[in-house]
């Protein structure tokens, strides 16, 4: 690590250093520059731990070495060398989950006879397809794609807030859904059909306060988390009030 400091020093002190000749003195490139109060300003350059330049060299070549840049015409971006392999992993992993997902239930079906269904091949049992496209498969695709919305908007409020601990929960999102479909099922009687609408309206509604709110001349991240906690007592305590009343 690097620890930059700055020292000054009177000029007269530091003039055997410098080669200050006095007022006239002009310094040249490379040489401290000296105020008019007399003070002159050195920068000096400290290691935490002794490293000879080769070291040095290599360490900022590691570093550099992390990131990849991917260029597509005019356009370019940097990705991290370890993406690929980490997507890789990952991939294999959903897909194995995939399979044990749909192998398991009211009725059994071995995971090689589930991925010969997926591949279209015949397994000797018409049920097969039956079970694995129109029952599992799709409750299963629901439950990646919600998984991913999730990963998704974890990311933008982290990234909103530059806090790592963000989430809905945290900021008040959920507790406006939550109040949102509680009061239209013990208000209005609607039907649940219209819960998830509701539920939707009330966490746009509460992320809209919370920016509005937590706006002076700017949205900080403090104020913006500060700002969404009281919001989200106050929806809780309404739902609790309205479940209880």
């Amino acid at each position: 690590s690097l620890d930059i400091t700055v020292q000054r020093g009177h000029r007269r002190n530091l003039s055997h250093w410098w080669g200050y000749g006095g007022t006239g003195h002009h310094s040249s490139a490379g040489t401290p520059r000296r105020r008019d109060d007399g003070i002159a300003w050195r920068a000096l350059l400290h290691l935490s731990c002794t490293l000879e330049g080769k070291e040095l060299m290599q360490k900022s070549k590691l570093t550099k070495s992390i990131w990849h840049t991917v260029r597509f015409g005019r356009f370019s971006f940097k990705i991290d060398r370890r993406f690929l392999p980490v997507f890789l992993i990952l991939t294999g992993i959903a897909i194995g989950v995939l399979v044990v997902s749909i192998s398991y239930g009211e009725f059994d079906i071995s995971p090689i006879e589930v991925l010969q269904t997926i591949l279209g091949q015949d397994t000797g049992d018409s049920r097969h397809e039956l079970v694995v496209w129109t029952f599992r498969m799709p409750r299963i695709l629901v439950a990646f794609m919600v998984g991913a919305a999730l990963a998704v908007s974890g990311t933008i409020l982290q990234g909103i807030t530059r806090n790592p601990l963000a989430d809905p929960g945290i900021l008040g999102v959920t507790s406006g859904a939550s109040f949102a479909a509680v009061a239209m099922v013990v208000w209005l009687d609607v039907p649940l059909q219209w819960l998830p609408f509701a539920a939707f309206v009330g966490a746009a509604t509460m992320a809209f306060l919370i920016f509005v709110l937590s706006w002076k001349g700017g949205s900080a991240p403090v104020r913006l988390i500060l700002v969404g906690v009281g919001l989200a007592a106050v929806t809780i305590a309404s739902t609790n009030l309205l479940q209880v009343f």
